[in-house]
C-alpha cells in the first residue's frame, strides 16, 4: 500500500469459518507508516493543521461463537499497536508550543494493548457484498498496564449496519456507528486515539472527539447483472461529551459511484466513489462490501 502524501504499508489477514459457521474468526497483522493531518490537540483546536507521522506495527483480532443456532454471536476482540509519533514535515519553527501541549504529543513511543467482549447479530445474506439483511455489533475494549498498554482508557463502538433489496434492481443501505472513548483518568491520550469522523468525502482525523457519531444512506440500481450504479450521501458529529453531540457542527457529504461483479459466487463487486465533503472532493477504489 502507498499514497502520494508519503503514507506507506502493508498487511496479512486470515478470515475463517469453523463447525458450519458456528465459530469466525478474523486476524490481520501488518505494519504501516502513515501521514495524517491533525486538527485538534488534547480538545484544543487548530487554526492551521498539523501533519504527523503514525508509524509501527499492529494486530488485531476477533473470535466469535455463535448462540444455538440463531444469528447471535458473541466473542472477544484483541488490538495491539506499537506506535511512533513525529512530525512528517519539517518542524515548525514558529508555532506556538502553548503549555507544552503539542511537544507532548510528539516523538512518542506508545504501546495500546486492549481487549474485550464482542456481541453481534448477522442476518446478511453476503457479508462480502450484502443486499438484504441486518449487522449490529457492539465492542468494549479495555486497555490497561497489566496487558502491556502504556495508555489507560476504554472504547466504545457501536455498529449498525442495515441493508433492503426492494426489487431484483433497486438496494437500500443505511449505516450508523458511534464511537467513544474513555481515559480514565489519563491527562492526555495519544492524539491518534480519539475516533473521528468516517465517511467518504471527509480527511481522516480531521474531525476528532471523544464521543462520535455518524450516519450513511446508500441507494444502488443495477443497469446490468454485473453493473451498478449508487449514490450515497452522509453526516456526522464529533464531541468531547455525549451531552454535546446535538449542538456539534453537522458534517455532511454526498457522492455516486459504481459497482461491477467480478466473482459471482462470492458475490465479490469492485468498484469507485466520488465524494464531496464540506472541505474536499475525494475519490475511492472500493473491493467488496462498503462497510
Amino acid at each position: 500500500m502507498g499514497t502520494k502524501n508519503g503514507t506507506k504499508g502493508g498487511a496479512v489477514g486470515h478470515i475463517t469459518f469453523w463447525d458450519e459457521d458456528r465459530i469466525r474468526y478474523q486476524g490481520i497483522v501488518g505494519w504501516a507508516s502513515i501521514n495524517l493531518d491533525f486538527y485538534t490537540f488534547d480538545e484544543i483546536k487548530l487554526l492551521t493543521p498539523l501533519s504527523l507521522n503514525i508509524e509501527g506495527p499492529a494486530v488485531f483480532q476477533n473470535l466469535k461463537l455463535r448462540y444455538d443456532d440463531s444469528n447471535f454471536f458473541y466473542g472477544f476482540k484483541q488490538i495491539y499497536r506499537k506506535v511512533e509519533i513525529s512530525l512528517a514535515e519539517n518542524p515548525i519553527e514558529d508555532f506556538l508550543l502553548e503549555n507544552d501541549i503539542i511537544k507532548d504529543h510528539l516523538s512518542l513511543d506508545v504501546n495500546t494493548s486492549g481487549i474485550g467482549p464482542l456481541i453481534e447479530y448477522d442476518s446478511r445474506d453476503n457479508p462480502l457484498n450484502p443486499e438484504r439483511g441486518f449487522n449490529y455489533k457492539a465492542e468494549y475494549l479495555y486497555y490497561d498496564e497489566a496487558i502491556g498498554s502504556k495508555v489507560d482508557y476504554t472504547s466504545l463502538k457501536l455498529t449498525a449496519l442495515n441493508y433492503w433489496r426492494y426489487t431484483d434492481k433497486f438496494n437500500f443501505a443505511l449505516r450508523m456507528q458511534y464511537d467513544s472513548v474513555n481515559n480514565r483518568g489519563e491527562k492526555r491520550l495519544p492524539v491518534y486515539i480519539p475516533p473521528s469522523i468516517s465517511l467518504r468525502g471527509v480527511s481522516a482525523t480531521r474531525y476528532q472527539g471523544l464521543d462520535v457519531f455518524v450516519t450513511e444512506a446508500e441507494a444502488s440500481y443495477k443497469i446490468t447483472h454485473k453493473i451498478k450504479l449508487n449514490v450515497f450521501t452522509g453526516m456526522g458529529w464529533a464531541a468531547d461529551n455525549f451531552s454535546d453531540l446535538s449542538k456539534a457542527e453537522t458534517i455532511d457529504t454526498v457522492g455516486a459511484g459504481f459497482r461491477y461483479l467480478i466473482d459471482e459466487h462470492y458475490g465479490i463487486s469492485i468498484g469507485l466513489d466520488v465524494a464531496h465533503g464540506p472541505e474536499q472532493n475525494a475519490i475511492y477504489i472500493q473491493a467488496g462490501s462498503t462497510w
